[in-house]
């Protein structure tokens, strides 16, 4: 809905095109290696808070001439934020993660163009499918319980998966087993994260015979990893 796109966003232009649009935020080539970059912190610091409704920061707004106001500014949006470093361990549990590979075969031909009449037509009959159905969608999500959503994944799955319910079983149970699955694997990624278990993995992925190594090639892999 009201989708906005962005290669490279300021701190003040995310939370203003939010307030703006109310829409899905895209952010692509979204890099995490500057990390000594303010814009990059305080991007990161709005996309972790930006996952719940009533989320916002407050600003001084000018209005006319010396004229200023202490406003919100609303950060509660879907986000889509691509990239290929990856995000840190904090700003990554506010999404599902998909991780995606780059086709080699003729796939990679099937790029949707932008005027292209039957996307067009897809887009009109999702919002006229909204626009129908939002009540019973809403009573669907207030509704929905799973024992294995909790804190954060609930937060992450709940909307998706009310609207899977809503439309068939079939594709609620499909979506349930993947989340079932990503939630798992986002517990690995919260040990990935501890130094012992990055030493372990280390070893494991270089070490390919018996014998003795040098400390510093242990560290090299470490840091690496």
């Amino acid at each position: 809905f009201n989708a906005d796109e962005s290669v490279s966003i300021s701190e003040s232009s995310f939370f203003r095109t939010i307030e703006n649009t109310k829409g899905l935020l895209c952010i692509d080539e979204y890099e995490n290696d500057k990390k000594k970059d303010d814009r990059m912190k305080y991007t990161n610091t709005l996309i972790r808070a930006g996952n719940e409704k009533g989320a916002g920061v407050k600003r001084m707004d000018h209005i006319k001439y010396r004229l200023h106001i202490n406003r919100k500014f609303d950060t509660f949006c879907p986000k889509i934020v691509c990239n290929i470093s990856g995000l840190d361990l904090t700003t990554k549990s506010r999404f599902i993660t998909l991780t995606l590979h780059k086709t080699l075969s003729k796939k990679g031909q099937r790029k949707p163009k932008f005027r292209d009449p039957e996307w067009q037509e897809i887009r009109d009959l999702c919002y006229t499918f909204v626009m129908i159905h939002f009540k019973e969608i809403l009573a669907t999500y207030e509704s929905y319980t799973y024992e294995n959503l909790l804190n954060r994944d609930e937060d992450n799955w709940k909307p998706i998966l009310s609207i899977a319910k809503f439309l068939d079983k079939n594709i609620h149970n499909r979506l349930l087993d993947y989340c079932n699955k990503s939630i798992e694997d986002s517990k690995i990624d919260v040990s990935s994260n501890d130094r012992n278990f990055t030493l372990l993995m280390a070893l494991k992925n270089n070490v390919k015979k018996k014998g003795y190594y040098k400390a510093k090639i242990i560290k090299i892999w470490f840091n690496d990893k």
